[in-house]
């Protein structure tokens, strides 16, 4: 995560990360086994919150979607909350540290090779697609009247 730069206000609300096999659902004769684990380490996030979903896999050709919420009771949402004043309103969102660390990610692949007849050859040269999104919020407070 040392190669992500957070603007100024901005706080990381989540990592999403996405792994695809080079074959496609309907293209391929036989899907690859695709799985993957994001490994909890020093990386401050929460890691034991119910909406991190740490580890997947797939057969089908469809891509394995893995989150891991990383500011405390933050949902993504927008949130209206009373305050007496403007410090007071952005205390709960000014805290610093959350996301710093090295994200690791376990990935397996089993090649899974047609039965039977192979037109194309072996399926022997593999490739697979890890896409990581850092999603970054930051708060803003209006007067509500």
């Amino acid at each position: 995560m040392s190669d992500i730069s957070v603007p100024e206000g901005y706080a990381i609300d989540s990592i999403d990360v996405a792994i695809t096999s080079e074959e496609e659902e309907g293209v391929s004769v036989q899907c690859d086994s695709v799985a993957g684990d994001l490994i909890e380490n020093d990386l401050t996030a929460q890691w034991t919150d119910p909406a991190s979903n740490l580890s997947g896999q797939d057969s089908s050709c469809l891509p394995v979607d893995l989150h891991l919420r990383v500011y405390p009771n933050f949902d993504g949402l927008s949130t209206t909350i009373s305050a007496v004043n403007k410090h007071q309103a952005l205390e709960p969102w000014a805290e610093t540290g959350w996301g710093v660390g090295v994200l690791s990610v376990d990935l397996e692949l089993d090649v899974n090779t047609p039965l039977g007849f192979d037109p194309i050859g072996q399926d022997t040269d593999e490739e697979i697609t890890v896409d990581v999104t850092v999603v970054m919020f930051k708060a803003n407070i209006s007067l509500i009247q």
